[in-house]
């Protein structure tokens, strides 16, 4: 069946919210990435304002470096075993329930809405790597509903993940999609951004911890919502 249109969610802060000390939880998880995989100490005072916008394949370069890997081949031939470990400890972390993630009521109303009509294809646009992103979509409920996606395994960078975003739905639903038949969701002027950068309309949803509505109306977002079941995106979305 021909889908009408590509509609890509972010996860953190749009899909899914979580508790306020994640943020912490993330600090100690990535230091013990470095250590475990690369042999180096890092400052635990990570100024996360630095990676805003990241994905985290970059994000884990940039800290590895910072801290000693100067060499960006040391890091790539020992990615695969980092990103096993983020995810342990991610996983850790939530099975003792020192975090957690639940579904954005309105974004989880608005997804089964739109799955249950199935003439739009749904998909993830997300800087988390891919086995993290299902965990999260998997204990927030809402891993029934997506297939596909586009994570940071692969990438360095927003723009590059909204690239290859939409040149791996091309191949998954054996069909294009031109710029105006692709919509990003998400709750960070990152979002917006990547969104522009492949000329998709851009809705920018105010439930995340880094940007508010303002932020992302001065970004240029095409539509600014405070729900995600706000009459404006069911009109958009058609």
């Amino acid at each position: 069946m021909k889908k009408n249109k590509l509609i890509l969610f972010d996860i953190d802060g749009t899909l899914v919210q979580t508790t306020s000390n994640s943020v912490q939880h993330w600090k100690h998880r990535i230091g013990k990435v470095i250590k475990e995989v690369y042999g180096k100490e890092v400052d635990f005072q990570i100024e996360t304002h630095r990676y805003n916008g990241g994905v985290d394949r970059n994000v884990l370069r940039s800290i590895a470096r910072d801290a000693g890997v100067t060499d960006d081949t040391v890091f790539d031939a020992h990615f695969s075993k980092a990103r096993q470990v983020f995810h342990d400890t991610l996983k850790a972390s939530v099975e003792s329930g020192e975090i957690l993630y639940h579904a954005h009521p309105a974004a989880l109303e608005l997804v089964q809405l739109l799955y249950t009509k199935n003439d739009h294809a749904l998909g993830l646009i997300t800087g988390n790597i891919e086995i993290n992103a299902w965990f999260k979509l998997d204990h927030a409920g809402m891993r029934e509903y997506f297939s596909f996606g586009a994570f940071a395994d692969d990438v360095n960078d927003r723009n590059e993940l909204a690239r290859h975003a939409v040149a791996k739905a091309t191949k998954y639903f054996a069909q294009s999609f031109v710029p105006r038949d692709v919509v990003i969701i998400g709750d960070t002027i990152y979002d917006i951004r990547c969104g522009k950068h492949v000329g998709a309309t851009t809705i920018g949803v105010a439930t995340g911890m880094t940007h508010g509505h303002d932020d992302l109306v001065k970004e240029g977002a095409d539509l600014v919502v405070d729900s995600l079941m706000d009459e404006r995106v069911l009109t958009l979305l058609g």
